[in-house]
């Protein structure tokens, strides 16, 4: 007779292992029978193709949205033949509401910049209740996970490739200075931001896989040390402060220990040696523990620095009027150009605070009657996006635009947290997708992209298929625990 077993292993095959569930054959298996697990992975796989822009006469064009049309494409078979999967209507509201807010704000400033955050909003939102629909079980989550562990490993092997070699795939000039490598994003913390992703998708399948064979296993902590090799080589200085984040809460949220700690181990050991074959990395390493230092004393004594005569201002090199928020600001361990990028953005707030300044009008604004918040010696052409996300939301779409955002972090919070109290699996997913949303919002206040990440989209799609997943892992382990 068979011994009694675990909660954690009373989940079915699919709850068993994500990578290793024995009795399936392969993560893809299923794949033909589920086309739009199929269009998903292959969505997940090409998203970092930023490159393949180039490839079409239109720049908006990649080979992941040319998947995603198809995507969407089932996602209206389904809903004409009434076949779509309940999806918790806070997701919808959540949604709705922020792309109404933002499409509002458009029709009545009508910034440029505005039509592309829009465009990019509503897509994405489509993509997430496609990804809602397509992921039905753990079977797909895993899946999906698994296709975006590979695609970190393509692109840690491209940025190793470019750093062995000496090339660049594209945008070489803007990046060649420093060495810095981008992989097959134009932007190289963008590509840091998706190893990190990467990373929180490898531990996951480590910490929610029993049985795993020793192949397999060998292979993630493979991967885990080309995403610290790839983190190096971006030399992405933010990027590196924000996989710190996710590190530490995972190391204090999941359990066993050894399956938490070893892959950490090895992430570091990929890092750290990189840094000590590249001179230009190790010293951009240094610099990063030298400026935080800084930053942070500064933000603990902000008066200290002070002149009489702008108490908290002055010192930090400000220009333009003074901002009701400069107290709180004095505070955020900002450098020169975010800093300044900050006080005009929390000017346009203060002076719009209901609905701001419109999609989008960040950057005309500052250019235009903000400009006096940058210091002259920027030149012509300062930089002039504004970095911080939440300061961008603030600015352009107000507290009503805060309140959106909100909402929708609450609908994804509610999900998570009740996903967190569900069989080991489940709950291994809901902490992997919350810290991996998180790294995205931390990540948006040092180099912006929160609405028009992509990836963001797809953690909140997965977020919302938590409580469907939830549901039949649990009706999985009860049937095992009654056939025992």
């Amino acid at each position: 007779m068979e011994g009694k077993r675990l909660p954690s292993e009373r989940v079915g095959a699919s709850g068993r292992g994500w990578l290793a569930a024995r009795g399936n054959a392969a993560p893809f298996v299923a794949v033909r029978r589920e086309p739009d697990v199929a269009i998903l992975a292959f969505v997940v796989l090409t998203l970092p193709l930023e490159l393949s822009k180039q490839l079409f006469p239109f720049q908006v064009i990649e080979i992941s949205r040319l998947a995603m049309v198809v995507g969407f494409v089932i996602l209206a078979a389904r809903l004409l033949r009434g076949r779509l999967a309940p999806v918790p209507r806070q997701f919808i509201v959540a949604i709705g509401l922020l792309v109404t807010v933002s499409g509002w704000s458009l029709v009545m400033t009508r910034w440029p910049n505005g039509i592309r955050i829009e465009a990019a909003m509503a897509t994405y939102a489509f993509f997430a209740l496609f990804v809602a629909q397509a992921v039905r079980d753990l079977r797909g989550l895993k899946i999906v996970t698994t296709a975006l562990v590979v695609s970190g490993v393509m692109v840690a092997c491209v940025l190793l490739m470019q750093s062995l070699f000496d090339f660049y795939l594209w945008f070489e000039g803007g990046q060649g200075v420093l060495g810095r490598r981008n992989g097959t994003f134009a932007d190289p913390n963008i590509t840091s931001r998706f190893l990190t992703l990467a990373l929180i998708a490898a531990l996951a399948l480590i910490a929610a896989t029993r049985g795993l064979p020793r192949r397999t296993l060998v292979a993630l902590m493979a991967a885990v040390a080309l995403f610290g090799v790839g983190q190096a080589l971006t030399q992405s200085r933010a990027g590196w402060l924000v996989v710190v984040v996710p590190m530490a809460l995972w190391l204090a949220l999941v359990r066993p220990w050894p399956r938490t700690l070893v892959p950490m181990a090895v992430f570091l050991f990929g890092f750290a040696g990189t840094l000590l074959f590249n001179p230009t990395a190790l010293l951009r390493a240094s610099s990063t523990i030298t400026d935080v230092g800084g930053l942070i004393d500064r933000s603990i004594n902000p008066d200290d620095s002070s002149s009489p005569d702008r108490p908290g201002q002055a010192a930090y090199g400000d220009v333009g009027p003074p901002v009701a928020l400069d107290p709180v600001l004095n505070r955020l361990p900002l450098d020169s150009v975010r800093r300044y990028l900050a006080r005009a953005g929390a000017a346009m707030f203060l002076d719009h605070p209901l609905v701001g300044v419109g999609l989008g009008g960040y950057q005309p604004q500052i250019l235009g009657p903000y400009r006096a918040y940058v210091p002259a010696d920027r030149g012509p052409s300062p930089v002039s996006l504004p970095h911080a996300e939440l300061i961008r939301i603030a600015a352009e779409t107000g507290l009503v635009g805060l309140l959106a955002l909100v909402i929708l972090a609450v609908a994804i919070g509610r999900a998570t947290w009740s996903a967190l109290r569900g069989p080991p699996p489940v709950s291994i997913a809901a902490t992997a997708l919350g810290l991996g949303i998180l790294a995205i919002f931390v990540a948006s206040q040092f180099e912006g992209r929160l609405y028009d990440e992509p990836y963001l989209w797809l953690l909140i799609g997965l977020v919302a298929t938590l409580p469907r997943i939830a549901a039949r892992a649990r009706t999985a382990g009860d049937a095992g625990s009654t056939q025992s």
